[in-house]
């Protein structure tokens, strides 16, 4: 019984180390890869729709996108919509303030850039 515990203890313990240092890699790319994404919606393409979905999501910490829509991002900026998502995934890594800060606490949005995204709101924790 002992070396069953032992054995789920280092199991879980290799699972902690491994989502820290995903953790930890995406925290490295997340300011980067908002400013990508928030370039490729600002260009008004045809793809901009897909990174403007997304960044939203991330604003506003609820949302949906269109997976299958990430198909037409180019291969420079699907990896950083990919690794956004994944950040979704763990929401304590994105600051309240949505996309004006980042993990880091450095600017990332101005309030005029994330309310051209976002649009105006009454809603304080989305409008910064």
């Amino acid at each position: 019984m002992n070396n069953q515990n032992n054995s789920i203890m280092e199991t879980v313990e290799r699972e902690e180390t491994a989502r820290d240092a995903r953790r930890d890699a995406l925290g490295k790319t997340y300011a980067a890869d908002v400013r990508q994404l928030y370039e490729v919606w600002a260009a008004g393409t045809g793809v901009s729709k897909i990174a403007g979905d997304l960044l939203r999501v991330l604003h506003c910490k609820s949302g949906a996108i269109e997976p299958v829509s990430l198909f037409w991002l180019d291969t420079n900026t699907q990896p950083a919509a990919l690794r956004l998502i994944e950040t979704c995934a763990m929401a304590s890594m994105i600051p309240d303030a949505g996309l004006t800060i980042g993990i880091d606490g450095e600017i990332l949005l101005s309030s005029d850039e994330v309310v051209a995204l976002i649009g105006p709101s009454d809603d304080l924790s989305v409008q910064v």
